[in-house]
């Protein structure tokens, strides 16, 4: 809706009366930084934890005129000459700017720019879990007037051209279906294929925004973690946290996925089979370290890691 807020001297901030529901969108902006949006489930009752990186764009000028390459390190965006239109649909001429960020998913500062969840609309209208091969966000404005965004023309491409983190490199894909973010509807959206060259992956888009190179989870790719999270009083007394968030975040693979407990505190959580991930849990301010690196199980199974323990750091006045 219309809530907003502005973060303190310590990137925090709270935003009150939410109506419970789920998938909703929370939209973080800086001028000069990436913007993201995070999609969450607020409870009747409960503080839901949301955070977010922004990153300062790599940026560069050149004439609209002529073919050029933005490129950011390893990382290139191929454009063809006169490749833009105004928000009116003319054609533009004068200095472009590229607005652009590359984002390695095995970095987890990288992983809390991510958009949305981890799942996506395939073509087909289903929608899937998957991992992340890396992502990038990329926009053009008039250097004259940055607030001008510019759009590709019609019958216009850019080929992109994506660096696989070394991490990952093993079990990257020969091809990949890439995915773009639709913030309107709070969700990644299937279209296109990335064909795997070397040490990259290559694709043509015909319109800017988030993309990413995610390979789906099918539900034989899955297992589960069950546990239960629990306040410490600091006394090490131990009681249920009930409605508290439990994030899985992949070690070696680029994803993460959500759940909450009940009320006892139990929860159960779907992650990458034969993987390592760790775990964190969240209640309103209060959150726990990350778990170890966890082993996930095999295809199906089922794995119990135990207590994940917040500190209970409230008190009453």
């Amino acid at each position: 809706g219309a809530k907003t807020t502005t973060t303190d001297s310590n990137g925090e901030f709270t935003i009150s009366d939410i109506a419970p529901g789920s998938g909703i969108k929370v939209e973080f902006s800086k001028p000069g930084y990436i913007g993201t949006q995070k999609i969450v489930t607020v409870n009747s009752g409960r503080t839901t934890f949301c955070s977010t990186s922004l990153y300062v764009p790599f940026i560069q000028n050149f004439a609209s005129g002529m073919a050029y390459t933005v490129m950011q390190q390893s990382n290139l965006i191929d454009l063809p000459a006169n490749a833009f239109v105004d928000a009116q649909g003319n054609p533009f001429t004068g200095l472009v700017q590229a607005q652009v960020m590359f984002f390695d998913p095995t970095l987890a500062e990288n992983l809390n720019a991510f958009p949305g969840t981890f799942s996506g609309i395939q073509t087909d209208g289903t929608e899937t879990m998957f991992e992340s091969y890396g992502f990038f966000n990329a926009t053009f404005v008039d250097n004259a007037n940055p607030s001008s965004q510019l759009n590709l023309a019609s019958g216009k491409q850019a080929t992109i051209t994506s660096y696989i983190s070394p991490a990952l490199q093993a079990s990257a894909p020969a091809t990949i279906p890439t995915w773009y973010y639709d913030s309107a509807a709070g969700k990644w959206k299937e279209q296109g294929s990335a064909n795997r060259i070397g040490n990259t992956y290559v694709c043509n888009v015909s319109h800017f925004s988030f993309w990413n190179f995610d390979h789906p989870i099918v539900p034989a790719d899955l297992s589960t973690l069950t546990g239960r999270i629990v306040y410490d009083d600091g006394a090490g007394n131990l009681t249920p946290a009930p409605g508290a968030q439990v994030v899985a975040t992949g070690v070696s693979y680029g994803g993460y996925n959500v759940s909450y407990s009940d009320a006892g505190g139990l929860f159960s959580i779907s992650v990458k089979a034969s993987a390592q991930a760790k775990l964190q849990a969240f209640s309103g301010e209060n959150s726990s370290p990350f778990t170890n690196s966890i082993t996930t199980p095999g295809a199906g199974a089922s794995l119990e890691v135990g207590d994940i323990i917040i500190s209970d750091l409230s008190f009453t006045l």
